[in-house]
This record gives structure tokens, sequence and C-alpha cells, in this order.
């Protein structure tokens, strides 16, 4: 991102340059000998812009799903999510996900929602047989309404013709979930197994999350209830928000922060000339793991 000198509270537009470091470390990292060193290096091609945004004025923005991801590649094929700013839409669903490529004549928009609307961005993921997936959570609302329902869905492309008719997967969950636009979602795929979770906040208690298998199954579903703390002053269930989660043979790694406010008022009030936010890390397994803080109990199997 090129942030200008001006404070980020003025900027009505954000330019994103992405750095094109085409490496493949993680492949790299897991096929080297541990007694060895590495026999590659990183070294930074090129920076781009891929596109420009307008703020929404609705609380999220194009990075707003960090510790998700924005950008796949597939063979010579490197596909970026991004977010555009409906402007004749109030918030808080005033915008809609695009797909971009790379191609020899720089970064092309090749699709984008033409019916949908939401508010936070898309992240993407990839399996090996080369469908691209993009995790999207369009409103149920009417236009002009400021908040409301929302539908989670995983849209499959392919990645050699992404311009081309793409499915949508509609998770199945446990009972009827109330979604919102307010997702604070994550998104994790196996990609050699060809195998996708997806977390899904609901309000301040839990996220609901369910699994989809490499048979294209949704096998299991489940609830990812949120730890209770009630040494703040007022007991309360501590919201975990953007987490970053990996998904490795039916494991799931799940590390968060505690919600975008402190819980303790003592702290929070102490801290509140210092700091903007003060967050506790919530890390959490499925039970094989068996960390210390565990409260991800249900298998996927």
């Amino acid at each position: 991102m090129n942030l200008s000198e001006r404070s980020l509270d003025k900027m009505n537009k954000i330019r994103f340059i992405l750095p094109l470091v085409f490496i493949l470390s993680a492949m790299l990292l897991w096929s080297c000998n541990q007694n060895t060193e590495p026999d590659f290096g990183i070294k930074v091609e090129a920076e781009e812009i891929v596109y420009e945004y307008e703020s929404a004025n609705n609380g999220a923005g194009p990075m707003w799903c960090h510790g998700n991801t924005c950008i796949v590649r597939f063979g010579d094929h490197v596909v970026v999510s991004g977010l555009e700013t409906l402007g004749d839409l109030e918030p808080l669903h005033n915008t809609r996900w695009m797909l971009f490529e790379r191609t020899d004549k720089g970064w092309e928009m090749l699709l984008k929602d033409e019916k949908g609307r939401t508010r936070e961005p898309s992240p993407l993921g990839l399996i090996n047989d080369g469908k691209i997936l993009l995790s999207v959570n369009p409103t149920l609302t009417e236009p002009g309404s400021y908040d409301g329902p929302a539908e989670p869905q995983i849209l499959q492309f392919d990645a050699k013709d992404i311009s081309a008719t793409y499915d949508t997967l509609k998770p199945d969950w446990e009972g009827n979930p109330e979604f919102t636009e307010h997702s604070y979602r994550s998104f994790a795929v196996d990609g050699p197994a060809n195998e996708l979770i997806l977390f899904q906040n609901i309000g301040y208690s839990h996220a609901e999350w369910s699994f989809l298998d490499g048979d294209g199954n949704w096998r299991s579903q489940g609830k990812l209830t949120w730890p209770w703390e009630d040494d703040y002053g007022v007991p309360r269930a501590v919201r975990v928000c953007y987490p970053v989660v990996q998904l490795k043979d039916r494991e799931v790694h799940f590390l968060g922060v505690s919600d975008i406010i402190e819980p303790n008022n003592t702290w929070k009030d102490y801290t509140k000339n210092f700091f903007r936010m003060k967050n506790r890390a919530m890390p959490s397994t499925t039970p094989s793991l068996k960390m210390e803080r565990s409260f991800f109990v249900s298998p996927l199997c």
C-alpha cells in the first residue's frame, strides 16, 4: 500500500501496490532438508499499482480481511481480489468484489459482481485441481438498508479461464445462523487435499464454521465459542477477530486477537491516551494439537 504522509483519516483514496515477489518459498521450505540452508533467495522483481480504491465509509476496506489472502497463483496465472465502492449507495452494503489478473498488458480487471452488494473484501483460495475460490458475503437486504442479513457463499472459478461461468457453493451450517454484513470471516484452504473451511462470526458470542471435503461434500459443521472471561468487571465472552487460520490434513490452526474494543475497562481507561487498542492473542487448535488454550473441539472427520 502506497501511503502518503497525510493521516489516514484524511485520505479518500488509497493506492494499492502489490510487490510481485515470484517465489514459492513455502513449497521450497517443505522440500528442503532441515539440516541444510535453502538454496534460494528473495528478490522483488516489480512494484505495480493493481487498482485504486475510494473509501466506502462503511467501517471496512480492501485489507479488512487481513489474516486471509487476496492473492493466489496457479502456474502463470496470478489473481487478486479487489473491492469497488458503489458511489451511488449509502453504507453499509455499498461495495462489491472484483477480480484482477496479471497479464502481459499489466493488471486487468476480469470480473466484478454485477448483482450483489457487500461490506467487506473477499478473500481467495486455491485448490490443486486449478480452481480459484472466492469467499463472498452478499447482503440479502434491499438497497438503502443500513444493515441486515447476509448469505455466505464460495464462488469457484477455473484458474485458466476466470471470465468463464463460475459455480456458486453454499455451505451447510449447524441450524440456521443469522449472518450479517459484519462477517469477520476466515477462509482457509488445504490445496493438496482440495479441502476448505470457512468461519463466520455471529455477533459477539461465537463463529459458525463449515468444512468442505475433497469430494465436494460439506462434511461437518459446528460452532467456535469464544472464551468466557469473568475478571473484567462485567462477565462476557471475548470475541476473537482478525484470526490467522490454517488448514492442513484436517487439522485447523487458529490464532486471533481479542476484540477491537479492550474488554478490561480499567486497562482501557489507563491506556486510552497511548494506544488505539490492546489485544490479547487467542490461540486455538483441533484436539490433536493439544495447545494450552484450546477451544476448538469439533472434529472435521
